[in-house]
């Protein structure tokens, strides 16, 4: 039998995002998988880039052509599939590129959706996710984030090719021990995001400084790389409040599981349009910490109602009647929510070696 081929096209770390996690996480079982497999072999080309301007378009461009090629040259030895990590805008052009290959060459195409850009409520089907969801054909396979994604997609874009669903949440693992080293308020409120206004930091701000003018002993950590106007903003609230705010920077997965230790609140009310299934999320609930967050995308999926940002009660009173709720309660529904969408859908990395 000819050897067959898996094919991972989409951006790996650096930088380091939720896309770009999935990825290296998809990527990593398959070739233990295939290692298992006799006559499976795993091809690799990243697309991540990084920049702006003419280089960093050339840099992606190259870096798709450099993907078609190796479909072709992966398809002259035998079956191929070609798994390709989703995009969000403008990207979707590159990869319908590649898969528009794929497709010619008689490959096998796989679309791991990371976005919900083109699935927004009251917004029309966006021009190319037709063309790329035309493009998989009926043997292609879409893959979605969550049931309600997937019903969402296949009622807007009609789509010959199967849809299935695979949690974001497979690629968390539940902590084991992890401790913390925390001074400071015990009721401490975490947000990790890239900390632009658009994810929602500076309503936490803002809510912190409701809570603590209140007399409310709140601590607040943030996590992650600001952007100019947040930093000035986080600055403005360490002299207000002092070593009750804390802004580590960017942290890895170990260093983000450190902070979650002991928390009371994971807030996370943001507007990014791409929001989809947040990995911080799973990581949250996955701690075993209550999630206040907006229902951006599939996030409503993923919480209880009671845990959704509304558009009508202030922030700060949101989180009030989570610190005042009964705590082992809490962590209890955060880590059942996590298990139940951690069970949801099927397993991607032998699905990809099975289609093979």
């Amino acid at each position: 039998m000819r050897p067959r081929t898996v094919l991972v096209v989409g951006p790996l770390p650096p930088p380091r995002h939720g896309a770009s996690h999935v990825t290296e996480a998809v990527l990593a079982e398959v070739r233990a998988l295939a290692a298992a497999a006799t006559g499976t072999r795993v091809r690799v080309v990243s697309t991540a880039a990084t920049g702006a301007g003419p280089r960093y378009h050339l840099r992606r461009a190259a870096s798709h052509v450099r993907a078609g090629i190796a479909v072709l040259a992966a398809r002259a030895r035998g079956p191929v599939v070609v798994y390709v990590g989703g995009a969000g805008s403008g990207g979707l052009w590159y990869q319908a590129a590649v898969l528009a290959v794929a497709r010619a060459a008689g490959a096998v195409p796989v679309f791991h959706h990371h976005s919900y850009n083109y699935l927004l409520p009251g917004e029309p089907p966006a021009r190319v996710m037709t063309v790329l969801a035309r493009l998989l054909g009926p043997s292609g396979t879409h893959v979605c984030l969550s049931e309600g994604m997937a019903a969402t997609f296949r009622a807007r874009y009609r789509t010959a090719a199967a849809v299935v669903v695979v949690s974001n949440a497979r690629v968390v693992e539940a902590p084991g021990t992890v401790t913390g080293d925390h001074d400071g308020p015990v009721d401490r409120l975490v947000h990790v995001s890239n900390l632009t206004a658009e994810k929602g930091v500076l309503d936490v701000l803002d809510a912190f400084d409701d809570l603590r003018a209140r007399g409310r002993e709140v601590g607040l950590t943030l996590v992650g790389p600001a952007d100019p106007e947040v930093q000035a903003a986080i600055d403005g609230a360490r002299r207000r409040h002092g070593a009750a705010l804390r802004h580590t920077g960017p942290l890895d997965r170990d260093g983000v599981a450190r902070e979650l230790a002991g928390a009371a609140v994971f807030v996370f009310p943001s507007r990014y349009r791409h929001e989809s299934h947040p990995l911080v999320v799973h990581e949250a609930l996955a701690a075993g910490v209550p999630v206040l967050a907006t229902a951006r995308g599939a996030v409503a999926e993923l919480l209880p109602p009671g845990w959704l940002v509304d558009e009508v009660t202030p922030l700060a009173d949101q989180v009030t009647q989570l610190l005042d709720d009964d705590r082992e309660a809490l962590r209890a529904l955060a880590r059942a929510h996590y298990e139940r969408s951690r069970a949801e859908g099927i397993d991607l990395p032998r699905y990809l070696v099975g289609s093979s």
